[in-house]
């Protein structure tokens, strides 16, 4: 009778074993493919990690454990009932790092714990990676604007970003390509954002910027930083290239007063316009003072090259700048009137400006307040 009861209680404990899978938690099926999860793939979030993570062959649920210390044994669980393939670990310190494990499940197996993946939350980032190119020299370089989940960030193009240097025929002259756009890899053959775009931001994102790649100067960027708009294609007495200012100078009078004042509507007469302008006329911060007044340092402060060669555009000078950048959206231009540098022929009252809404020219009272744009010349050096 012993002997029976002896035999029924081994068999009942064999076949708990086969049931509950006890001989091999993190073994394999009779497939021989291992029912101990990957370790799950992990992105940061605003006090949150998004975890995803392939499916075990047999598992009907997961669990989901975490840790401030890569120790499984003191792990909470964050749920033991996931039925999906990703999960949303909320409620963590942004700065903390975290550790995660995966436990799959099905009536009658349960694994051991997966290898354990990290991940640190915070808020969330675009950096903006100048591929080759160059950060203008004397830039601070800022820490990026962080973003909550799901808040819109929207992709920005920055003006202190530019690309390699143009060669051929415009080697020395230190010209560069402009940036285009933005995209997820450096080869530019991931995902494009063009500035502008909407981004609902879920985790860090590094952009590679895309640059122009033809041989033309016209709409690059200059060696004071500024917008190429105008090449002669040889060395004249004032140049070669012409370069825009890469911002607008405030609302200005072109003169306080009706002096009559010698200028020019020439390609290359500017510098002789301004001098005559402000030598006619003491009002300050006029137009052609502001030009004149204006400063451009490359490369630091100390040991940098200072650009102090503005002047206010002539007439032809400002009409190339319309039709070669703002006519094709480069240069961040209003749609407002800006100055030239050429008096009105037939009132010495008015001088002449340009709409930038269209490209129309006219003439106003010098008196009149319009927005100004310095210039400068520079060749090859």
């Amino acid at each position: 009778m012993k002997i029976r009861k002896t035999i029924i209680t081994i068999l009942v404990l064999s076949a708990s074993l086969i049931l509950w899978g006890c001989d091999d938690n993190s073994g394999s099926d009779s497939k021989g493919q291992s029912f101990t999860p990957g370790a799950p793939t992990v992105v940061k979030g605003d006090q949150r990690l998004f975890l995803t993570w392939n499916h075990v062959s047999d598992a009907t649920f997961y669990e989901v454990w975490y840790n401030d210390d890569d120790d499984s044994s003191t792990a909470t669980p964050a749920d033991q009932n996931v039925i999906a393939l990703d999960y949303t670990l909320t409620g963590l310190t942004n700065g903390t790092t975290y550790y995660v494990w995966l436990i799959a499940r099905n009536p009658t197996r349960i694994s051991g714990y997966s290898p354990s993946a990290s991940g640190t939350p915070s808020l969330n980032k675009i950096y903006y990676n100048a591929n080759d190119g160059i950060r203008k020299p004397s830039t601070v370089i800022v820490i990026p604007t962080g973003y909550a989940d799901t808040e819109i960030a929207t992709v920005e193009l920055p003006d202190d970003i530019a690309g390699p240097l143009l060669g051929g025929t415009h080697e020395g002259s230190g010209i560069r390509q402009r940036l285009v756009t933005w995209n997820t890899q450096a080869d530019g053959a991931g995902t494009t954002f063009a500035p502008g775009t909407n981004i609902v931001m879920h985790h860090d994102w590094t952009l590679y910027a895309v640059y122009t790649t033809d041989s033309s100067a016209l709409g690059k960027r200059g060696p004071a930083w500024g917008w190429v708009f105008y090449d002669a294609g040889s060395t004249q007495s004032w140049g070669r290239y012409i370069e825009a200012a890469v911002e607008d100078l405030p609302i200005s009078m072109w003169q306080g007063t009706s002096a009559d004042t010698d200028t020019y509507s020439a390609i290359g007469t500017a510098d002789t316009n301004t001098a005559n302008i402000i030598a006619a006329d003491n009002t300050p911060n006029i137009a052609a003072d502001r030009c004149s007044d204006y400063t451009v340092t490359i490369g630091g402060i100390i040991g940098g090259t200072e650009y102090t060669d503005w002047y206010l555009p002539a007439g032809e000078e400002l009409a190339e700048m319309y039709d070669n950048l703002k006519a094709n959206g480069i240069g961040h231009f209003a749609n407002e009137r800006y100055w030239t540098s050429l008096q009105y022929f037939a009132d010495t009252n008015h001088a002449y400006y340009i709409d930038f809404t269209a490209g129309s020219g006219s003439h106003e009272g010098k008196t009149a307040n319009f927005l100004v744009r310095p210039i400068r010349y520079f060749d090859i050096q």
